[in-house]
């Protein structure tokens, strides 16, 4: 009575905190359960960003093109477990703690076939199971770590010789990033150059600004238009319909306003009209697609 509350009223205050901090717990459990997805579906992300190193790629498109014959093994894998799970439940079930349950016994032929339960359990096992639990002990032994084993080894290294042997003398991670960042660097070294002479058509002449504006613009330039990022958007066939494409039509359906950004997609297109240029002439394939994509479709008269 002192907070102005009767005993009723109190006791329905006290079940309104008890009932939110039931929630909250609640909470809590479901945030760590989302957390935990979320952080899956994030980590499954990166070996979508594996396809563009070709060593990186060698290991996803070994499991992709492995993982039929995986779910087979599983599926026979899974068989097993179960009768060797259901025959130790009625060997040791009685006397061993591990094997009271079937569902206990599975849990525990699946320790012991991943190296954690066999050290506890054995001398109870040899104990109790006598002659047939040992013939049971080896045959797990024999079944899995010998026959099911090998065969998944086996799978993945067949499918693995395959798809290195196809990827070829593929530049490593190391190399890949070095010349990703000296390819960048000689870009803003050429954007620089451009800048500073005027005897191009197209765009025009750079506007007069600081040193320190000139290079903001033109590293931003470089990350908005890298090679990557224009051949994503140009996926799209919205974005640039009209057959025929120069550096002004590519900038306009880009959306590029600023002279840096005009002027290296005019590099990009260059660099696609130089690529197409040699791949005519050597009669083969050239390396970089986004000169095939190009070149099929450069003005005439550039």
């Amino acid at each position: 009575q002192a907070i102005g509350l009767t005993e009723e009223g109190f006791a329905h205050r006290v079940d309104l905190i008890l009932e939110q901090s039931s929630r909250m717990v609640n909470a809590q459990s479901e945030l760590v359960w989302y957390t935990s997805v979320l952080a899956i579906c994030t980590s499954l992300r990166f070996f979508e960003s594996f396809r563009a190193n070709p060593r990186l790629h060698v290991v996803t498109r070994t499991l992709h093109r492995v993982w039929l014959d995986l779910a087979h093994l599983l599926i026979v894998s899974i068989t097993v477990l179960m009768v060797f799970a259901v025959t130790g439940y009625m060997i040791f079930g009685s006397n061993i703690q591990e094997f009271s349950t079937f569902g206990d016994a599975f849990g525990s032929v699946l320790l012991i076939v991943m190296g954690y339960l066999y050290d506890e359990v054995a001398t109870d096992m040899k104990l109790y199971g006598g002659h047939i639990g040992m013939v049971w002990i080896w045959l797990l032994i024999i079944v899995f770590a010998l026959i099911l084993l090998n065969m998944l080894l086996a799978m993945v290294v067949d499918e693995y010789i395959g798809v290195r042997a196809a990827a070829g003398r593929a530049p490593s991670l190391v190399t890949q990033v070095k010349d990703i960042a000296l390819s960048r660097r000689r870009r803003a070294v050429e954007l620089e150059w451009r800048a500073n002479e005027s005897s191009h058509s197209w765009p025009g002449p750079a506007p007069v600004v600081s040193n320190e504006e000139k290079k903001t613009s033109i590293w931003d330039a470089l990350s908005a238009f890298s090679d990557s990022s224009v051949w994503r958007r140009l996926e799209d066939p919205q974005i640039h319909p009209a057959e025929q494409m120069t550096a002004a039509s590519l900038s306009q359906a880009l959306g590029a306003e600023k002279w840096a950004d005009k002027t290296i997609i005019d590099m990009l297109i260059g660099r696609a009209s130089e690529e197409a240029a040699e791949q005519a002439q050597k009669d083969e394939v050239t390396s970089l697609a986004d000169a095939l994509r190009f070149c099929t479709r450069l003005d005439s008269n550039m």
